[in-house]
């Protein structure tokens, strides 16, 4: 986002990210595909006019999903019967943790 309200901008890099969106940035709108961020109002082009301009700019964006994808982690001796009966299901675990801690996998 940092990025994006620099370019727009045309800010100097020496100017520290926190720095630009403290001073910058006015408002974030979340969406699934983008974020809508809207900058400090800047006067209008004519000086008559004492109506502000809203600039908004859009940033692509996905939300990361909150799962993540989960290994068992076999040791290099185990077989492929240890490793099923560590992937057992739900019914299975307390079994499945007593062989683990046992040490019998």
């Amino acid at each position: 986002m940092a990025k994006a309200v620099r370019d727009h901008l045309d800010v100097s890099p020496e100017i520290e990210d926190a720095a630009l969106i403290t001073t910058h940035v006015v408002r974030v709108e979340i969406q699934p595909d983008q974020l809508l961020v809207e900058l400090a109002e800047a006067k209008a082009a004519t000086s008559k006019s004492k109506r502000k301009q809203r600039t908004v700019i859009g940033v692509p964006w996905r939300k990361t999903p909150s799962t993540r994808r989960r290994e068992v982690l076999v040791p290099e001796t185990g077989s492929r019967k240890d490793i099923d009966r560590v992937r057992g299901g739900p019914g299975r675990t307390r079994t499945s943790n007593q062989t683990v801690m046992s040490g019998r996998l």
